[in-house]
């Protein structure tokens, strides 16, 4: 079954960041319905780094910036050292990423799935640098 926008995560292995339990639950069903895969949710910088380390291969990520008292930079580091896409949800402007991620997707909170899926499924998240 492809989703609303025709299945452009089909075959897409996504982690997913996000400490909000009900936003989470909403992402996930939406990314799987245009075909990806999550792993996650996780709520945790060390749940994302162990995941990222567990996992042979990630296709991309999504990361609320701000968890439950920490930020997910570490995480995109780790992304970004990989290789692997990613894109920011956040209620926060673009001054709270560091500099080496301003060129990262930041996609504001609530975020409309069109623009998620969109954003995963282009050259999303910074690169290797």
């Amino acid at each position: 079954m492809t989703g609303q926008l025709g299945g452009l995560l089909a075959g897409r292995l996504i982690l997913l960041v996000e400490d909000d339990r009900l936003m989470a639950l909403n992402l996930v069903q939406a990314l799987e319905g245009e075909g990806a895969s999550v792993i996650g949710p996780v709520a945790t910088v060390r749940q994302a780094l162990d995941l990222i380390e567990a996992t042979p291969r990630l296709d991309g990520a999504v990361l609320d910036v701000e968890l439950v008292g920490e930020l997910s930079f570490p995480v995109a580091d780790r992304l970004r050292d990989q290789g692997i896409p990613f894109v920011f949800q956040t209620g926060h402007d673009e001054r709270i990423l560091p500099e080496s991620c301003r060129d990262a997707p930041r996609i504001a909170k609530p975020a409309p799935i069109e623009l998620m899926v969109h954003a995963l499924a282009g050259p999303a998240g910074c690169g290797p640098g």
